[in-house]
């Protein structure tokens, strides 16, 4: 019996017949007196006015609901209470609901593609919004003259029973065991929301293909005899094959609905929008659809790929040709398509970009950067999906690598590696990586890596997380300086890696080496500068841009034959020796294209933040540094070509700029002497770094102060002209050189953390530094010449301390790359930090090196920043990242 008769008033509502009932309450056909339209109210039973947090969440539900506006969405068009009943007032519809329609059978392909478009297309809109159905069903679909209709969209968040706000609605219906069993939406619910777990878009994309199998056949997708066998029906049991039931369905159509109904989340359809675009492509296509398309088949490296509209149709193509219909007997096609970046990002442009196919092939990670200011992550991609997804937790993420089951992500950041779950969570710390180059992960939970950049083979630490022990020992022989680019062989017992030779800029015996876990023994394989990945039968690695495939027996570990080109102008990085690209066992490549052009803009910038000019042209510029006059700057400009770096002084008054430092070396990391006359530097020579001083004037030659087997990093020069302080690369420590009267370089800080940018206070007193003493970088302050104490001075994190000139404030980067000003008094015998605050945030920081510097009027900043990061057309147009599915096949 019903609440309501003919007549009775809701608010402006005037009931005037009952329209139905459902598990959420009673409908009725209602008219508004104020506007005279028929509408529908829906009376929610359950819900008590008497507790405010439940009814103001439950109008804050509805209003987000009402916010869709979407022809195929049943519009809410108000909430309301009265009387202790709350209600809802919706669009009114005339038809029938697709349940109704299904007891006549199954529909026609025509009829379910047009509904099924209309459905997924809103289903996406809602999605976009964060709105999840939770309890799509044929039920909650009408079916009108003007197409389907989607009812009670997010409504099953809104009942409440017992004063608990469940997560889904049971719909009264026919009950499939004994009288009063009420079980109907079970049959159309997701395995993650049996289990009570959070519904998300992907449940209702789940819930979707029941009805899609339901509106194909005319028959539901999973039945039970009870609620038991249903449930279990749901977690464990295939659907009977739809081409058994309707043999002239489109064979396309059931690969689309068995995606949906994959009992995995992720290997779902990953957003509404690719599943649309999945049933038009379908509908498009007619009765055939489902035979392998030929998209693509070139054997010449010249050939240009497909690109534009047809970018969709190639990576569709492209997986359920692999995964699902693939024929025996029919040619096996090579399908490419181009990878975009997300709305709002470029590709992370320091490494190159770092893009790794999971070993599956279903998905790909890769590092991007947010063109507004934010920091690189990882993101996700499922090769069957347009849309990527941010993983929280991975900033300023490089170099990502898969675990062998394709569920965790590794990575390395801030000095450690780490792993996250590759559908998102907390990341969780594994062991110390300083400077990490490359790792890979076995099925025996043992993950290989390079954990610095100079002066370090390979690593091993367990999948678990501990300490970490040396595998391979650099080869004196050859004068090794690094092992990396570490990449398990198919055993899990034997890996490929580049060694590098002599110094940071590599030698003539540079080569891909293969290495066994157990002995920690490695042999030389061939000569090369690349990193290597094995996969069919070959190892590929980059060769002056073009991206070679060598024979190779991973069980005889040895070589088969000779290497030939299978891609040209493939990004290649001289500094890093690695060329940007990924290949999984199953037949997918993916390599960016083009120059990475590592260039950098120099700007002075006011206060704020606001630019007043820009100084010379866009070059690979690191560690830029003003002279104590404000008349000069020195920077180190890398000439990629030849891996190497010279430094030049740009004159700000006459405008011009001239090379200062000249020969193969790697020159860098410039500081003026106090009287601007002099300048001192670091060159790396092949296996030793040197510290040189030079006058400015250039009449004599540098004069050498210091040499060392480990990197050393130039930090301040005294006021007094008499010490020098830099970073010892042994541990990162900080020591300081005596300049005037000889003497012997000394430590001041060794401890076991990583301390750097260590620079003096005008008077002298004090060493301002950086250090990860507390598990994350901070400036600290010490008493100079002996160190007796510290004071922290930066609040949440920092880098790249600066004094002022009356030394009266410190200037700093924070870890969200603003510029920070710090009041200090170091007048007395203990130094004391006053208020703290952010000047201005530098957009698109280069890393390397200094990033800023500040003027001696203090009223004008220099900042280096990566023109990459300001715009995403500045990397599309220099370079493109390829997908190339089934790509050993133009080797036959």
């Amino acid at each position: 019996m019903s609440s309501f008769i003919p007549g009775n008033k809701l608010g402006p509502y005037e009931i005037v017949e009952q329209a139905g009932a459902g598990g959420m309450g009673e409908v009725y056909k209602a008219k508004d007196i104020r506007l005279g339209r028929i509408v529908a109210v829906k009376v929610i039973s359950g819900l008590t006015a008497k507790n405010p947090d439940l009814r103001q969440r439950f109008e804050r539900e509805a209003k987000a609901i009402s916010s869709l506006n979407h022809p195929h969405i049943c519009i809410l068009y108000d909430v309301g209470q009265q009387d202790g009943q709350n209600y809802l007032v919706m669009e009114y519809l005339e038809g029938e609901t697709l349940s109704g329609r299904l007891r006549q059978g199954a529909m026609g392909t025509d009829e379910l593609l047009k509904y099924a478009i209309q459905i997924a297309d809103a289903l996406d809109k809602a999605h976009r919004k964060g709105l999840v159905h939770r309890d799509l069903k044929p039920g909650n679909v009408m079916i009108t003259k003007d197409g389907a209709k989607l009812l009670d969209f997010g409504l099953a968040k809104l009942k409440v029973s017992g004063g608990i706000v469940e997560g889904t609605v049971e719909t009264k219906t026919t009950p499939l065991t004994g009288e009063g069993t009420i079980i109907g939406t079970l049959q159309y619910m997701s395995p993650e929301q049996l289990e009570g777990k959070e519904a998300d878009a992907r449940s209702d994309i789940f819930s979707f293909g029941t009805v899609l199998y339901e509106m194909a056949t005319g028959k539901k997708a999973f039945q039970g005899s009870s609620q038991a066998s249903l449930i279990a029906s749901i977690m464990k049991e295939e659907p009977r094959s739809i081409s058994q039931i309707q043999p002239m369905s489109p064979p396309m159509l059931e690969r689309v609905i068995k995606q949906c109904l994959e009992k995995d989340p992720d290997q779902r359809w990953q957003s509404s929008g690719d599943l649309k675009r999945a049933l038009q492509w379908v509908s498009e296509g007619g009765s055939q659809i489902g035979i392998p398309i030929s998209i693509s088949k070139r054997r010449k490296l010249n050939e240009k790929v497909l690109i534009g509209a047809s970018a969709l149709l190639l990576a569709t193509t492209a997986f359920f040709g692999t995964l699902y219909f693939k024929k025996a007997n029919e040619p096996v096609e090579v399908v490419r398509t181009h990878i975009h970046v997300p709305e709002g990002h470029n590709f992370e442009t320091f490494t190159g970009g770092s893009f790794v196919i999971s070993p599956d092939g279903l998905k790909m990670a890769f590092t991007a950067h947010d063109t507004s200011g934010g920091n690189d992550y990882i993101w996700v991609r499922s090769m069957n999906s347009l849309e990527s997804i941010k993983l929280d937790g991975t900033e300023d993420a490089f170099f990502p690598f898969w675990s062998p089951d394709s569920k965790y992500l590794g990575f390395f950041t801030f000095g450690k590696l780490k792993k996250i779950l590759a559908s998102g969570g907390p990341s969780l710390t594994l062991c110390d990586a300083p400077d990490g180059r490359g790792a890979s992960w076995n099925k025996d939970e043992v993950i290989l890596f390079t954990p610095d950049w100079e002066k370090s083979g390979i690593h091993r630490v367990s999948a678990a997380g501990g300490k970490s022990t040396p595998v391979t020992v650099l080869d004196t022989t050859f004068k090794d300086f690094t092992h990396r680019w570490v990449e398990f062989l198919p055993d899990g017992k034997h890996f490929l890696f580049f060694a590098r030779t002599e110094g940071d800029a590599g030698g003539d015996q540079d080569a891909i080496c293969v290495g066994s876990l157990e002995s920690g023994e490695f042999k030389r394989l061939f000569p090369a500068k690349s990193n290597a990945v094995y996969t069919s039968g070959h190892i590929l690695f980059v060769r002056e841009s073009v991206l070679m495939a060598q024979p190779f027996d991973a069980d005889g570990l040895k070589l088969t034959g000779n290497e030939f080109p299978i891609a040209e102008n493939v990004s290649y990085l001289i500094g890093w020796h690695r060329g940007v690209f990924s290949a999984s066992p199953n037949g997918y490549l993916v390599y960016r294209m083009g120059a990475v052009e590592n260039r950098s803009n120099l700007l002075v910038v006011d206060p704020e933040g606001k630019a007043l000019d820009s100084i010379g042209e866009q070059l690979p510029r690191f560690g830029p540094r003003i002279s104590h006059d404000g008349n000069f700057i020195t920077v180190d400009v890398s000439d990629q070509a030849n891996a190497n770096s010279d430094l030049w002084i740009y004159d700000l008054v006459r405008g011009i700029s001239t090379k200062f430092t000249f020969g193969t070396e790697i020159d860098r990391g410039a500081i003026w002497s106090p009287d601007d006359k002099q300048i001192l530097y670091t060159s790396i020579v092949k296996e030793s770094s040197r510290i040189y001083v030079k006058s400015v004037g250039g009449a004599d030659s540098a004069r050498l102060l210091y040499e060392s087997t480990f990197t050393l990093w130039p930090g301040d020069w005294s006021s007094d002209g008499r010490f020098v302080a830099f970073i010892h690369d042994d541990n990162s420590d900080i020591w300081i050189l005596p300049v005037q009267g000889g003497g012997e370089p000394y430590p001041y800080l060794k401890t076991t953390f990583l301390e750097s940018w260590p620079t003096f206070s005008p008077d002298g007193r004090w060493l301002a530094y950086t250090s990860a003493e507390s598990g994350k970088e901070e400036i600290y302050v010490a008493p100079f010449p002996n160190y007796t104490g510290k004071w922290q001075v930066s609040t949440n994190e920092g880098d790249r301390p600066h004094w002022s000139r009356d030394g009266k404030k410190i200037y700093y980067l924070n870890n969200q790359d603003s510029i920070m000003v710090a009041e200090v008094d170091g007048s007395g015998t203990s130094f004391k930090v006053g208020k703290v605050r952010s000047m201005f945030k530098i957009t698109g920081a280069w890393r390397p090196g200094r990033i800023y510097d500040v003027f001696p009027d203090e009223q004008r900043f220099l900042i280096n920043i990566d023109p990459s990061m300001q715009s995403t057309a500045y990397i599309q147009s220099s370079s493109s990242v390829i997908l190339v599915q089934n790509w050993a096949e133009e080797l036959k």
